[in-house]
C-alpha cells in the first residue's frame, strides 16, 4: 500500500510541475499525434489542450521545417538522443516563433519506444536581443572607422539593451579579457564593471573547474570562427546554487575580417533543468514500484486494450505477460477465476 501511495504522490507532483510550468510540454505518439499538452504549451502557442490533444502536432511546424519532425521521429526511433535544438514555429495567430527545443522517447513499462515528449521555450526575445546585439555591434565597429557622433547614439542604444535584459551579456578580447560586461552579469559576479573590464575567467571565478570549462569553450569559438551554443553550470555567488545558462557565444571580427574576441549572452534556464530531472526521476521511481510491487498490476490503453503487465500480476493470474499484453482485459482466459 505505502508502494502504491508513493506512485499516486509521485503522479501527483509530476503532474503539478508539468503543469505549472512556463514552457511547453508536449507529448507525442508516433504518428506526431499530441497526447500530453500543458498550460505551457497554451500560452507559448496559443492552442487549448482542447484543440491540440489528438491532433498533429505538425500544425505547428511551418512547411519549410516539416522534415525536423520526421528527423525527431527517426532519431526517438532509434533510441538516439535529440539535444538541444533552435528552430521556429507557428502560433495559432500565425505569428513564427523563435523556439529552443529539448526531445525525448518516451517508452512503455517494456521499454519499447511509444512516442516522445518535447520541452519548448520561446526563445523569440532572447534570439531578438542577439540578433540586436550582433546588429548594433556591427553599426559600431563602422561607426568607429567613421569617428562620427552617431557613434554616440548607437551606443547609447546598445546600452540600453543591455541594461535592461536578465541575461548575461558580455565582450571579450582574444586573450580572454572582459571588455563589457552588462549589469545583470556584473550583479551576478558581485563587481563593478571597472572592476571586470580587463580581468579573465581565471581572476574572477574561484572554481578552477568552472574556469576550465568557460576558457575551453572560447577558445573553440576564436579557433573555429563560429558560433557556439552550450548550456553552463555555474555557481551563484553568495548562495553556492547552481544556475544552469544556455549560452551563445559568437567570434567577434575586425573589419578586415580577423578574430579579435568574442560576443555571448547567457539566459537561464535552471527552471527548466529541474523540470526535466524532475520528470526522470518520477519516471524512475514508478518503474522501481511497478517492478517491486506484490500487487498485480495492469495497464490498459483507451480501448480497453492491455499493454503491460507486472510481474505479480503474471504470478496471480498464472499467465505470462506475452499471454496478456496485447488482448482485452474483459476476456475471460481459461484456468481464469
Amino acid at each position: 500500500m505505502s508502494d502504491n501511495k508513493s506512485i499516486f504522490f509521485s503522479a501527483a507532483q509530476l503532474a503539478a510541475i508539468v503543469e505549472s510550468s512556463q514552457d511547453a510540454i508536449v507529448g507525442e505518439d508516433l504518428k506526431s499525434a499530441v497526447t500530453i499538452w500543458n498550460r505551457g504549451a497554451e500560452q507559448i502557442f496559443g492552442y487549448s489542450a482542447a484543440e491540440m490533444i489528438g491532433q498533429s502536432v505538425r500544425v505547428l511546424i511551418p512547411p519549410d521545417r516539416q522534415h525536423e519532425e520526421d528527423e525527431f521521429l527517426a532519431s526517438v526511433g532509434r533510441s538516439e538522443p535529440v539535444k538541444h535544438f533552435e528552430t521556429v514555429r507557428r502560433r495559432k495567430d500565425g505569428r513564427l516563433i523563435d523556439v529552443a527545443i529539448t526531445v525525448s522517447p518516451i517508452r512503455d513499462l517494456l521499454g519499447r519506444v511509444t512516442g516522445m515528449s518535447k520541452i519548448a521555450r520561446d526563445i523569440t526575445e532572447h534570439m531578438g536581443v542577439v540578433d540586436e546585439i550582433h546588429r548594433l555591434k556591427d553599426v559600431l565597429e563602422e561607426r568607429v572607422r567613421e569617428r562620427t557622433a552617431e557613434l554616440r547614439q548607437n551606443e547609447e542604444m546598445l546600452r540600453s539593451i543591455t541594461d535592461h535584459t536578465d541575461d548575461f551579456v558580455f565582450i571579450k578580447d582574444g586573450e580572454g579579457r572582459f571588455v563589457f560586461a552588462n549589469p545583470a552579469l556584473c550583479r551576478a559576479n558581485g563587481r563593478t564593471l571597472e572592476q571586470m573590464r580587463g580581468r579573465t575567467a581565471a581572476e574572477l571565478n574561484p572554481d578552477a573547474a568552472e574556469v576550465e570549462r568557460f576558457t575551453a569553450e572560447d577558445r573553440q569559438v576564436l579557433a573555429g570562427r563560429r558560433a557556439l551554443t552550450v548550456e553552463e553550470s555555474r555557481t551563484i555567488r553568495g548562495t553556492g546554487e547552481r544556475q544552469t545558462l544556455l549560452t551563445i557565444k559568437s567570434p567577434r571580427l575586425d573589419a578586415g575580417g580577423k578574430v579579435i574576441g568574442l560576443i555571448g549572452i547567457s539566459h537561464d534556464i535552471t527552471e527548466r533543468k529541474r523540470a526535466e530531472e524532475a520528470l526522470h526521476h518520477s519516471e524512475m521511481l514508478f518503474h522501481s514500484v511497478w517492478d517491486k510491487s506484490a500487487d498485480g498490476m495492469r495497464l490498459t490503453d483507451k480501448d480497453g486494450v492491455i499493454v503491460a503487465v507486472n510481474e505479480a500480476y503474471c504470478q496471480l493470474t498464472g499467465r505470462r505477460a506475452e499471454e496478456r499484453v496485447g488482448r482485452p482485459f474483459t476476456v475471460s482466459y481459461p484456468g481464469d477465476d
